[in-house]
C-alpha cells in the first residue's frame, strides 16, 4: 500500500487538548509529496461544473474534489488516484483506530454500545459506498481556496463540522512559492458557560477562544477528533494570488454523533445577527461605490493644482 499520512503515527503522537488531534509535520515522504504537487488536477479541470453563472468565482471561495471525482476522472494522474484508494481503504481506518482509537472510546462511547469492538467497523468510499454496506464512509478530496484579491478574508470562522463526521483530517500542500499570511487552521476552547452561540455549526465569536494556531505550511497533517468540544476555524489570509490547496481526510457515519440543537441561539438572535451581517455587507458595498466615485474628482482636483 502506498504511504500514509499515519503510516508512522503512534497513539503516543495524540495530543488531547484542547480536544484529540496530531499535528505531523513531513507527513508524507517528499518525493510523494513532490509528485503530487507536480501532478495536481488543472484547477479548470477541478472548476469544471462548479462555475459561478453570476462571473468569476468570488475570492477565498473553497472548491473541492471528491474522492470519487478523482478516481473517475481520467486526466487525473494515478499518483492521486493511489493517493484516494490509500486513504479511504478498511487499512487505513486500521491505522486510525490505532492512532485514535482509545480517544474515540472516550468520546463517543455509543459506538462501542452499537459495533462492540470498533475494529468492526466497517469502512467504505463515500459517494460508492452506501451506509448498507459500511459503516464508515470515508473521502480523501482535493480542496482549494480561490485568490485573494482585495480585503483579507477567512473562508470559514469558528464552526463544528457536521455531527456525522467521526473524525477530519487536513493534509496542506502550499505552493513554495506562496509567501502570504494567513490560512492558518485554529483550535478553540469554550468561553465559560460551556457550548453555546451556535448559528447552525457556526459559532458567535465571542462563545470561544483560540488556544492553538498550526501554520498552513507544506506537508503538514492536523487531524482530529469530531465531537461536540471540537471547535475550529481559518484565520484571515491576506490579499495573494495563490490559491491555498489542502486535502481533506474526512469519515462519516449515518447517524450523528452529538446534537446541536440544544446549543442554538434563540430564533430572535439569530434575524438580528444575520440582519446586521447584511447591514456591514451593504456598508462596505457602499463605500467601494463611494471611493470610486469620488476618486475622478480628487484626480481632478490634484491636476487643477
Amino acid at each position: 500500500m502506498l504511504d500514509t499520512v499515519l503510516s508512522g503515527v503512534k497513539a503516543g503522537d495524540v495530543i488531547a487538548a484542547p480536544f484529540p488531534h496530531i499535528v505531523i509535520r513531513d507527513a508524507l515522504p517528499a518525493p510523494l509529496v513532490s509528485r503530487l504537487k507536480q501532478q495536481l488536477p488543472p484547477f479548470e479541470t477541478v472548476l469544471a461544473g462548479r462555475e459561478n453563472p453570476r462571473g468569476p468565482l468570488p475570492q477565498n471561495t473553497r472548491v473541492h474534489y471528491l474522492g470519487q471525482e478523482l478516481l473517475d476522472t481520467p486526466a487525473v494522474a494515478e499518483v492521486w488516484k493511489d493517493f484516494v484508494r490509500a486513504h479511504t481503504s478498511p487499512a487505513f481506518f486500521a491505522q486510525l483506530l490505532a492512532v485514535f482509537g482509545a480517544h474515540i472510546s472516550a468520546l463517543h462511547p455509543g459506538l462501542r454500545r452499537r459495533y462492540g469492538e470498533l475494529e468492526r467497523i466497517t469502512a467504505g468510499l463515500r459517494h460508492v459506498d452506501d451506509h448498507a454496506r459500511a459503516a464508515l464512509l470515508l473521502d480523501a478530496l482535493l480542496v482549494f481556496n480561490t485568490p485573494v484579491v482585495s480585503r483579507g478574508t477567512s473562508v470559514r470562522r469558528a464552526h463544528l463540522d457536521s455531527p456525522h463526521k467521526l473524525f477530519t483530517g487536513l493534509l496542506y500542500l502550499r505552493d513554495p512559492a506562496d509567501r502570504s499570511l494567513g490560512g492558518d487552521l485554529e483550535l478553540c476552547t469554550f468561553t465559560a458557560g460551556g457550548p453555546r452561540g451556535f448559528d447552525g455549526p457556526q459559532i458567535d465569536s465571542a462563545c470561544v477562544t483560540p488556544v492553538k494556531t498550526i501554520a498552513y505550511d507544506s506537508n503538514v497533517l492536523v487531524m482530529f477528533l469530531n465531537s461536540l468540544d471540537a471547535v475550529h476555524g481559518v484565520t484571515v489570509r491576506h490579499p495573494t494570488p495563490h490559491r491555498r490547496c489542502y486535502v481533506s481526510l474526512v469519515g462519516e457515519f449515518q447517524q450523528p454523533l452529538f446534537d446541536l440543537a440544544p446549543y442554538q441561539l434563540p430564533r430572535h438572535r439569530k434575524a438580528v445577527r444575520r440582519l446586521t451581517r447584511l447591514g456591514q455587507r451593504a456598508l462596505r458595498k457602499a463605500g467601494k461605490v463611494m471611493s470610486r466615485a469620488v476618486a475622478p474628482h480628487d484626480s481632478a482636483d490634484h491636476s487643477a493644482r
